[in-house]
């Protein structure tokens, strides 16, 4: 899936419900990307080959910089929180409502969201998400503590993530 917002931000939070079933191949699927492949200021979620972990990127120079990554079992159901702040160049990754990791990159202007892809890579047909999204949940600022615990509850409520 492609979409188009047309704009940009100063921070973002992405949540995910989602169950990946590995399909064999070490490549990198995408699950989630904005506007294309190592452009500045970009959201990358990817799923490891046959490592079967989901890693949680911000592009701010020539590459990522990848927070701690989270393991995964076959068609396991569960929870993603990731978010960015411009600003401060912080970025957190939070799985199933755990611990909170955090990594800092350096600060940027604005993260891009003219458009963004759900399932794949930049229109590469080979990097495809074998699996299931439940639920999908874009803001363009992050989560008070409020919210984050509030989107949480519920999410558990719905899926036991």
């Amino acid at each position: 899936m492609v979409a188009n917002s047309g704009t940009t931000s100063t921070s973002a939070t992405l949540c995910m419900v989602l169950s990946i079933v590995y399909s064999g191949g070490t490549s990198l699927n995408q699950l989630f990307a904005t506007d294309g492949n190592w452009v500045l200021g970009n959201f990358h979620i990817l799923i490891a080959g046959s490592s079967r972990t989901v890693q949680c990127s911000v592009n701010v120079n020539a590459g990522n910089d990848w927070i701690t990554p989270y393991s995964y079992t076959d068609g396991q159901i569960f929870k993603m929180i990731f978010d960015f702040t411009c600003s401060t160049g912080v970025g957190t990754a939070q799985f199933n409502g755990g611990t909170i990791n955090t990594h800092t990159y350096a600060s940027i202007s604005n993260i891009n969201i003219p458009s963004f892809d759900i399932g794949s890579w930049s229109g590469d047909n080979t990097r495809v998400l074998n699996g299931k999204i439940y639920e999908i949940f874009i803001y363009n600022r992050t989560l008070t503590t409020t919210e984050r615990t509030n989107l949480n509850a519920y999410l558990y409520s719905l899926w036991g993530v």
